[in-house]
């Protein structure tokens, strides 16, 4: 009888674990970014677009909003290691929306479907180089995580865009 219990047992966990680590995979978002225009001077600005597809049931914070004890807005960190080019104010989210979050009890921008993050730079020397990463929350009704892409562009042309957790 023992035995029948602990092979019950066995069994048992073989088929939960499975649907405990399902329960915890949460696709990430696939970034992209583009530029607003290709022939760039020094001196001149240009707009950098990361656009994100973000997987169906699953949303992304903005990179603002108000929220003393809330989620981790959408950040973009620049590594500007040869001072090539200058960015200009903060990332802008475009098309989030407005939503009551009743965890957080607080009112947070998200994305559904499609990000959209813009961030102007000031470009200091023709062939500059950007480096940075992209850090952000994907996440479902009850879940977050955390992930974050590495990118990287020669004057507008992107080289990398990758995503790490």
């Amino acid at each position: 009888m023992e035995k029948l219990s602990i092979k019950g047992m066995i069994i048992g966990l073989s088929l939960l674990i499975p649907l405990l680590v399902n329960a915890q995979s949460i696709q990430p978002t696939v970034w992209s970014i583009r530029f607003s225009r290709e022939n760039i001077d020094r001196n001149d600005t240009v707009t950098m677009y990361f656009i994100g597809q973000i997987p169906e049931n699953l949303g992304v914070y903005a990179t603002k909003y108000r929220c003393d004890y809330g989620p981790m807005p959408t950040k973009i960190v620049f590594i500007n290691e040869n001072n090539s080019y200058e960015v200009i104010d903060s990332a802008i989210s475009v098309g989030d929306s407005v939503v009551f979050d009743p965890i957080f009890e607080c009112t947070l921008r998200k994305f559904k479907h499609q990000a959209i993050i813009k961030q102007v730079i000031k470009v200091k020397e023709p062939d500059f180089e950007i480096q940075g990463q992209l850090e952000y929350q994907s996440c479902t009704e009850d879940m977050c995580l955390q992930y974050r892409i590495n990118f990287e562009a020669k004057g507008t042309k992107v080289i990398k865009v990758e995503n790490t957790k």
